[in-house]
């Protein structure tokens, strides 16, 4: 089972709204998960394993009553799509320096998997390198899209169930990449656009066909 750490750090009420937005994200992939609490999420892959694929880590905190007050709120919220069957906060955790919030989450049978191998700089730092990844990359895939986006998880499920049209109506592409492999990381959204530029320029005379993305979300 593999455990992902997308945590968040702060004040209930500071990590409150981006963790609900992940939470939200787990029910439009339409698989079951269930919300926890630990000291050590490692210690909960056999708790888990055989029933779910994934353990996703979504906040850490010094405080255990912070984490189980922040599950019970979501237990309670989200009662009707999780997999729990008790509300409240349970029983206290091992006293340790930090607790977990996290949901283990069964994936969907062609769900998008997401790498992160991502250098962090500025873009004339970083380009040798995310050259030569992509490079290593080409071989192995009919095509790639090189793209910008402000959440690659969320990315990732839009393409694999769809996401919502400008009338409403439920968009769903007749194909989708398999993977996303995120290759940087920046607070600027000037040099993400600037790494993009030079990957599509730098691959488009490549053997491979590699499309330009279609911009952030």
């Amino acid at each position: 089972m593999q455990i992902r750490r997308e945590q968040e750090t702060g004040r209930p009420n500071e990590v409150d709204r981006p963790i609900r937005r992940r939470m939200d994200l787990f029910v439009r992939s339409g698989t079951s998960f269930r919300i926890g609490v630990t000291s050590d999420p490692t210690r909960n892959v056999s708790q888990h394993s055989g029933l779910y694929d994934e353990i996703v880590v979504l906040y850490k905190t010094g405080g255990q009553k912070w984490v189980r007050d922040m599950k019970r709120d979501l237990v309670n919220d989200y009662w009707n799509k999780c997999c729990n069957t008790v509300r409240g906060i349970g029983r206290p955790l091992a006293r340790s320096r930090s607790y977990y919030l996290y949901v283990a989450r069964a994936k969907g049978k062609n769900e998008m998997e997401v790498r992160w191998e991502y250098e962090s700089g500025r873009p004339n730092e970083v380009a040798r390198a995310i050259r030569k990844r992509v490079g290593e990359l080409v071989p192995g895939h009919r095509s790639l899209t090189i793209g910008v986006t402000g959440d690659p998880k969320q990315k990732s499920i839009d393409w694999t169930y769809g996401y919502q049209g400008d009338d409403g109506s439920r968009v769903v592409a007749d194909e989708y990449p398999l993977e996303m492999v995120v290759l940087y990381e920046t607070t600027s959204e000037k040099y993400a656009r600037a790494v993009e530029h030079d990957l599509i320029n730098h691959f488009r005379r490549a053997s491979r066909p590699t499309h330009e993305g279609t911009g952030s979300s």
